[in-house]
């Protein structure tokens, strides 16, 4: 590992733990085992340091989204395999994924001089984008809002992720492989109510 990989990773932890602003600079070196002259060397400040690793973070899902554009089938298909794949990415790094959530629940709380939301909003403005897509395939009704249903087919994943325990608890099971499947029914049960017949 590398010492950018090293701050990262220790950056990623505390602040998946506290908040923003009660996280310092000295305890980022003092985790990641570098001096603080060696961040500063990397990272003009705490605020820039936490936009990269959030990039970092929001690039994973990036990534799948154009390996779902290469995906075979129609668009339907590769909201499937969008939606399957997001919660395995998720689930793959409990760490970076209890960074984003964290970081969804503060965006309203902090004002900053760069707007964390714009990682977000890229990758779901291309999730809204495959929705339009399979809709002008006439794959689903037209008369649904793409905007919409791109929250209701992302809000399987971050249901399961926020209340996993809960979800345990109901379903009985704390297998992950068939809480998949879960998400898997509960698109599934989304899509059928949208497609044309």
């Amino acid at each position: 590992m590398n010492g950018i990989d090293t701050i990262f990773k220790a950056a990623e932890k505390l602040f998946a733990e506290k908040s923003f602003s009660s996280v310092s600079m000295d305890q980022i070196a003092q985790k990641s085992g570098m001096s603080k002259g060696n961040l500063y060397h990397h990272f003009e400040s705490k605020e820039d340091l936490y936009n990269q690793l959030l990039f970092n973070c929001h690039q994973r899902v990036a990534d799948l989204l154009k390996e779902t554009e290469r995906f075979e089938g129609t668009y339907l298909d590769k909201i499937r395999f969008f939606v399957k794949e997001h919660l395995k990415i998720l689930m793959g790094d409990p760490q970076k994924t209890k960074l984003l959530l964290k970081e969804f629940s503060d965006l309203i709380d902090r004002n900053s001089m760069y707007d964390k939301r714009t990682f977000f909003l890229t990758n779901f403005e291309m999730v809204v984008n495959l929705i339009d897509q399979a809709k002008k395939n006439n794959e689903i009704t037209r008369t649904c809002d793409s905007k919409l249903l791109a929250i209701q087919f992302l809000s399987p994943t971050f249901s399961y992720l926020v209340f996993q325990s809960v979800s345990k608890e109901i379903l009985g099971d704390s297998d992950p492989h068939k809480n998949i499947h879960i998400t898997d029914q509960m698109t599934e049960n989304l899509i059928n109510g949208l497609i044309n017949k």
